[in-house]
């Protein structure tokens, strides 16, 4: 066989040889603005049915002017098995190297080669196509696209396509900025129509599990396959496999298979929809055969022969829309209404589908219709079919309403009999009825429950929207649109109704004099022998107690959550919680109910709500986190976006702040009994402290009795256990919830290195320092610790480690807290000062402590965690309350580009024994 192909080679060269040289086709020139050209016209190509040719035998074929000029913009080649090869040259006419991108938007080519000289004059080649690997693709897209640099100069490039099944060669070129343009509107419009489809899936699956009706499941099914249809065409299952790392390449059957597993889907959805084997049962049959015939080329493309499935795929494919079209007419023939939307569907989709199938086969020239017609009369396809799906159940109501009508013409002698159980029905019902007739007035027949219900009986022959719409929550705007529908419905065909139903209101709350309740409508109407409606029904039914008993259990639940939040924390840490934001939230309290706020005020709010904020989150507080995030978001634009202060707002909103925090700690309080114990009597600290040196000073004293010094050493030791704590229990106390922190941020649970001396911490120190920590482990995990992906790059642990030193020296007692995160940007802090028109300081380490200015950060976004300015600054205040004072060290420099720092975070505060000789 190998042998024959090179014969018939050989003689196919010696012909073209003999031939007389064909005319050169003119070069692309470059232009400043390309938008995507097509270089089918300055193309010249060649057609290789053996498809053994290699690229010096096309070399030589090209001189001997085998190569012949391309009449098309996009050359189509139809269902074409050969490689086509294509020669194209390209000038830059300017003296400076440009960068273009070669864009094949024929996302079926199954290999595209494209071979161009470089500088020293080799040829070189890029490969793609759907049977390459999706992560060797130069350019990250659904289309194969080849970044190239073209100096100044003509440059001869060729390109090389073949696949199994249809082939076009739209190449076009583009500068990247166009490509990236022009793909993401693409990537938009795309987005937009799989939306569709996907929105229509969740909907129809909803009435499946309302309705228990298949019809909806199956045309669920229907819209899927459709869905894996035209994201195969469009290349979008190649890139996302690719990019997600689960497959590289697309088997070619995959699309033939696609085509297959939509005819049997839609005909199995067509036969339930039409219900053919009652309307048209030697359809059905067929319809039965046809879905045999597209399973069975769908097991012929997967398991006998791709190039089989492929032809007999377009057979099955006809026969089975001729199908659907025909079923659609002899049933709309027949006055079932749904099937005239079927039938509008299916012509709108086939007119896609025409249109690309004609393409692809060769028969039509490539363009926008052509391009998305398939797509796009999907889309439009399934949402008819939606429409007729809707219409459905209209239809079967409609019936039913025909029985009935039919019964009455048939027993005109028990009329009157019907009327009475109809009235009898009205005056008993405990629901309230009423109709509303053209004129948008309430029809005199109503139920006897409706003027209980209203609280009047003042309906008969009065507008619905002053009997009852003025009267309820609504707005005027709703109102309106309430009595557009209304309008539009009546005496109007049942399609109007049934588009406009969803501005009719389910629930609503109604009030008459002092009577407040809450009403569930439902919406219903009364067709003629026309599908036009005479007039609508409204029930009414007050579900009052209901609604409350509803309100009820949700605050019940609310409660519920607030207890179980309190639950998982020890009860030693939640008083320790409420006791400091105690402190702060009756600061806030009286600067919020002062004589007036101004922007001083506002950091010291920021402040305060920051730190209540970051204490709740790590306690796992959700609602009360959530609460003071939004407060703290208010202060935050005034700070940094100078927004007025409206002080009517932050009183509204520090009041919410303020329920949903008394709702906490009361039921810390009540319901959990977490509390003081009321059985001690309180003492203030301070005399504590004063006491504590007193017998500190009394136990050097070498005059006391050995006794009573034992019983001084006792009582020193007893009080000084209960009123400090260790600055090591506090640190790791502070340090518990980073591991929360952390997973809530995306990264890993740090590891910690503690290196602390036993020393005692007065309560004042202890919140202190307890605040400090809030700030500090927050901003190290959410801006200093890398992701893992980062940190594993630059040959890190993925896990950050966070540094914890102190001591105390000299009656200083000194922590130091740092990170091996990505360091301390002094240029970034540069910059800031500039955009908030602050002179930066010289000194780098001036420089760095501008960290510690309220409102001052160089974070890129704020999350919930930090990024607002405020921590920082809140450290130094927290510290200057203790007499102390917080710095930052920097440490060696770690970018050698960058003036970026190593740093760690110095807090400095006097010890007690230093406090109480200075008090002495």
């Amino acid at each position: 066989m190998q042998t024959i192909l090179a014969v018939a080679s050989l003689l196919w060269i010696c012909w073209i040889a003999a031939l007389p040289g064909a005319l050169a086709t003119q070069a692309y020139e470059l232009k400043p603005i390309m938008e995507g050209d097509t270089l089918g016209l300055y193309a010249e190509r060649f057609e290789d049915p053996s498809r053994s040719l290699d690229f010096e035998q096309i070399q030589i074929l090209d001189q001997q002017g085998a190569f012949e000029a391309s009449n098309e913009a996009i050359p189509n080649f139809g269902l074409n098995p050969s490689a086509q090869w294509m020669r194209f040259q390209i000038i830059n006419p300017s003296d400076k190297t440009q960068e273009v991108y070669f864009e094949n938007a024929f996302t079926f080519t199954d290999e595209f080669q494209l071979y161009y000289q470089d500088q020293s004059g080799r040829w070189q080649m890029k490969v793609g196509g759907d049977q390459y690997p999706f992560s060797a693709r130069e350019i990250n897209s659904r289309q194969v696209v080849f970044r190239q640099l073209i100096h100044p100069g003509q440059h001869t490039y060729y390109v090389k396509a073949q696949t199994v099944g249809t082939l076009q060669l739209p190449i076009q070129i583009w500068s990247p900025e166009e490509f990236a343009n022009a793909n993401a509107l693409e990537y938009h419009f795309i987005g937009l129509l799989i939306g569709i489809h996907l929105v229509i899936c969740l909907y129809n699956l909803f009435l499946f599990i309302s309705l228990k009706d298949v019809t909806y499941l199956s045309y669920v099914g229907y819209v899927l396959s459709n869905l894996l249809y035209q994201t195969t065409g469009l290349g979008l299952w190649q890139q996302f496999g690719g990019t997600m790392g689960w497959f590289q390449t697309v088997h070619n059957a995959l699309m033939i298979s696609a085509v297959d597993i939509v005819a049997i889907t839609a005909l199995t959805f067509s036969r339930q929809f039409l219900a053919l084997s009652e309307r048209v049962p030697w359809l059905d049959w067929i319809f039965k055969i046809a879905i045999g015939l597209s399973a069975l080329n769908l097991l012929t493309t997967n398991v006998l022969s791709l190039e089989i499935g492929t032809n007999l795929c377009f057979v099955t494919a006809s026969i089975a829309t001729s199908l659907l079209l025909l079923g659609g007419y002899l049933v709309s023939r027949q006055g079932y209404s749904p099937a005239r939307y079927y039938l509008f569907a299916w012509a709108c989709y086939l007119l896609g589908v025409t249109g690309t199938l004609s393409n692809l086969l060769g028969l039509v020239p490539t363009n926008l219709f052509t391009k998305w017609g398939q797509f796009s009369g999907g889309a439009i396809e399934i949402a008819i079919l939606s429409l007729a799906l809707g219409a459905r159940i209209n239809e079967k109501r409609r019936q039913q309403v025909e029985k009935i009508n039919e019964l009455n013409r048939t027993l005109e002698g028990k009329v009157q009999e019907r009327t009475e159980k109809i009235r009898n029905l009205l005056k008993h019902i405990p629901q309230g009825i009423l109709s509303i007739v053209g004129n948008g007035e309430i029809a005199p027949s109503y139920s006897e429950q409706l003027s209980k219900i209203l609280g009047h009986s003042e309906i008969a022959n009065r507008s619905f929207t002053e009997a009852i719409l003025k009267h309820s929550d609504l707005s005027e705007d709703e109102i309106n649109q309430i009595e557009q529908c209304l309008f539009a419905s009546i005496n109007e065909d049942v399609l109007n109704f049934d588009s406009n139903q969803d501005k009719l209101p389910k629930q609503l709350r109604y009030q008459y004099n002092d009577q407040a309740k809450v009403l569930r409508l439902t919406w219903n109407v009364e067709l003629d022998q026309f599908d036009q409606v005479r007039q609508v029904l409204v029930t009414l039914l007050d579900i009052s107690d209901e609604f409350n008993a509803q309100q009820q259990l949700q605050e019940k639940n609310r409660q519920f959550q607030i207890i179980k939040q309190l639950v998982d924390i020890p009860a030693r840490k939640s008083i320790q919680f409420f006791k400091s934001a105690n402190q702060l939230l009756l600061e806030n309290q009286t600067l919020i109910n002062g004589a007036s706020l101004g922007v001083e005020d506002i950091k010291i709010l920021f402040v305060n709500s920051h730190t209540i904020k970051g204490a709740a989150r790590t306690l796992a507080l959700r609602e009360l986190a959530n609460a003071l995030h939004h407060l703290e978001s208010m202060f935050c634009q005034i700070l940094r976006e100078h927004h007025p202060i409206d002080t009517n707002q932050i009183q509204s909103e520090f009041e919410i702040v303020m329920e949903i925090y008394r709702s906490y700690q009361m039921a810390n309080r009540e319901m959990l009994d977490r509390r003081d114990d009321e059985s001690l009597v309180p003492i203030d600290r301070e005399f504590l402290h004063e006491n504590v040196h007193v017998l500190d000073r009394l136990v050097e004293l070498d005059t006391l009795p050995s006794n009573l010094q034992s019983i001084i050493h006792k009582n020193l030791h007893e009080l000084t256990s209960k009123i400090f704590s260790s600055l090591n229990h506090i640190v790791e106390d502070c340090t518990a919830g980073a591991a929360k922190t952390a997973t809530d941020l995306g990264k890993e649970p740090p590891e910690f290195v503690f290196e602390l001396d036993d020393v005692l911490l007065s309560h004042k120190q202890e919140e202190a320092v307890r605040n400090c920590f809030v700030h500090l482990i927050r901003n190290a995990l959410d801006h200093g610790i890398e992701a893992p992906d980062e940190r594993r790059s630059l040959d890190k642990k993925t896990h950050g480690t966070l540094f914890v030193k102190g001591y105390e020296h000299q009656g200083i007692i000194d922590i130091f807290f740092s990170d091996d995160g990505s360091g301390l940007d002094l240029n970034k802090i540069r910059n800031r000062c500039q955009e908030l028109g602050i002179e930066a300081p010289l000194a780098a380490q001036d420089t760095a402590n501008m960290i510690f200015e309220t409102g001052f950060s160089t974070a890129q976004k704020i999350s919930l965690f930090s990024g607002r300015g405020v921590g920082m600054g809140a450290i130094r205040q927290y510290m200057n309350q203790v007499e102390g004072n917080a710095c930052i060290e920097l440490l060696e420099r770690i970018d050698s580009v960058e003036e970026r720092f190593r740093f760690r975070i110095h807090l400095s505060f006097p010890s007690q024994e230093s406090l109480s000789r200075r008090a002495i």
